[in-house]
């Protein structure tokens, strides 16, 4: 969770982001001022989809009460609504630990925990209950959610949920707010 004008706003801390976005949508109920933004290279999403930029605004993060500010690029119809990229995690020498899955800045200075996606509105869900036996493979139907529009959608197991079910990371087309996650038992 990161801290952005008194409201706690779930994002993603993404390695593989060269930059740090955020989204249209979001820039606007946070009240950010959208500015200009020089012409760059293209940004593309996970699909190779081409992001369209609408511009980029300034933010200061709170985190646990060390304020740090950052420009962000604004992009039409993001999810998640807020990436931290690489650039953000260089600037701020962030170093990211799995044995305590946590993220720490300037040198351990401030600790801030990692979190799966908690909301509903973030995840997608099977579709229905389903029997499936051992040793075999099936395509489950999972509802996405209607904020996301996109044309495909990765999914991902959350880390913390210990059910049974084994996925593994999936790229997926969307359908009717609807995918197939590939499931192996």
């Amino acid at each position: 969770m990161m801290n952005i004008n008194n409201r706690n706003i779930q994002c993603l801390i993404d390695t593989g982001s060269v930059i740090s976005i955020i989204s249209d949508n979001l820039s606007k109920r946070l009240n950010l001022k959208i500015q200009p933004s020089e012409s760059e290279n293209p940004l593309l999403a996970a699909n190779g989809k081409a992001l369209k930029i609408t511009g980029e605004t300034d933010v200061i993060f709170n985190i646990n009460g060390l304020h740090i500010p950052h420009t962000l690029k604004v992009v039409e119809n993001l999810f998640p609504s807020l990436i931290l990229g690489v650039d953000f995690l260089l600037k701020n020498q962030a170093s990211i630990s799995y044995s305590d899955n946590s993220v720490c800045f300037y040198d351990g200075l401030i600790r801030a925990p990692l979190q799966g996606f908690a909301s509903i509105k973030n995840c997608a869900v099977a579709a229905d209950t389903f029997c499936i036996p051992k040793f075999s493979e099936a395509l489950i139907p999972v509802k996405i959610p209607n904020s996301y529009n996109s044309e495909q959608v990765i999914l991902e197991p959350l880390r913390h949920n210990k059910k049974t079910l084994a996925t593994a990371s999936c790229i997926s087309k969307i359908t009717n707010h609807r995918a197939l996650l590939r499931v192996k038992l």
